[in-house]
């Protein structure tokens, strides 16, 4: 261990992140030595065990407030380094599928891969019991024909979205092209669609309120942290979105971790007229970014997620 790193850690200074990165690495090489392929619940425990040891330098926390078990984050940077390190290396990564064979024919067994950065429902084998082609046919039917009458039974949608997910997975495996996506499946592109089709995807419920909650823990951290001059537009803006009702924290939040990271804005945000059509946004940029409908992100009538140019 560095000299440096190893002083900080014992004056209970927290290492900055080129530091921590450098302990994940070695805490992961460590760890390879002794077990070739260790599991989340043993980093999980590893990462405790550094937390306990040194609290004041890896817990996780904003303002004094222990964030979820406080090594959630030192846990993820663990797992993910072992990922990289054991990319394509091993069986873990290419998971043989059961290959159907003829008689007096020998095919080659299929392969298909698996998504370990969170997903646990990347390529699903078959659809819900009880479906087939034709019914999950008439389900994505009826999903589109609800779209088009603006349906608002938000859990017959979520249901429709799930029962179908198999089918949405295969066209989008298969690359099916962004706009023939939003026409074929246009709830993928709507909220609560796009939540159910996450939730099946990752296995995690998105808590709109609960992600509300943190958002406005963390822009109480940030302007705690930032000078005033430095984020008052910022600052402006929410209260203009909080007079008109709107939700500021979770566009505030975002704009607010630009500005403390210094990031430049026009690399995210694409500005265009408030009544502009997604077909009419000209100028695209080659990278994704948020298509701001209006000149105010925080309140902004309309955003779009532009995928490709």
């Amino acid at each position: 261990m560095p000299s440096e790193i190893t002083r900080k850690l014992e004056s209970n200074e927290r290492p900055t992140g080129c530091e921590r990165r450098e302990v994940i690495c070695l805490m992961v090489g460590e760890i390879l030595t002794i077990c070739p392929m260790p599991g989340k619940k043993h980093l999980s425990e590893i990462a405790r065990e550094m937390v306990l040891m040194y609290p004041m330098s890896f817990r996780d926390y904003i303002e004094d407030i222990v964030v979820g078990t406080g090594y959630d984050s030192l846990t993820k940077q663990l797992q993910s380094r072992v990922d990289n390190l054991k990319r394509g290396k091993t069986s873990l990564y290419l998971k043989r599928q059961a290959s159907s064979t003829s008689e007096g024919e020998d095919q080659p067994p299929k392969t298909m891969r698996l998504d370990t950065y969170g997903c646990i429902n990347w390529q699903p084998q078959r659809p819900p019991r009880g479906e087939i082609g034709e019914t999950q046919e008439r389900t994505k039917e009826e999903l589109k024909n609800m779209h088009i009458t603006r349906s608002k039974d938000t859990k017959r949608i979520e249901e429709k979205m799930v029962a179908t997910f198999y089918t949405q997975r295969s066209d989008i495996i298969k690359g099916m092209e962004t706009p023939v996506l939003v026409r074929e499946w246009p709830y993928l592109f709507d909220m609560c669609g796009m939540m159910a089709h996450f939730k099946e995807h990752t296995g995690m419920d998105v808590d709109k309120e609960a992600m509300s909650s943190k958002c406005r823990r963390v822009v109480s951290y940030l302007m705690s942290r930032e000078k005033k001059s430095k984020i008052e537009d910022i600052l402006a803006d929410m209260e203009i979105a909080k007079a008109r009702h709107l939700d500021a924290d979770l566009p505030g939040c975002l704009m607010l971790l630009l500005k403390h990271f210094n990031e430049d804005q026009a690399k995210m945000f694409l500005k265009v007229d408030e009544t502009c059509l997604p077909s009419e946004v000209d100028d695209l940029p080659s990278a994704p970014c948020i298509v701001v409908c209006g000149m105010f992100l925080i309140y902004s009538p309309r955003l779009l997620i532009l995928v490709h140019g």
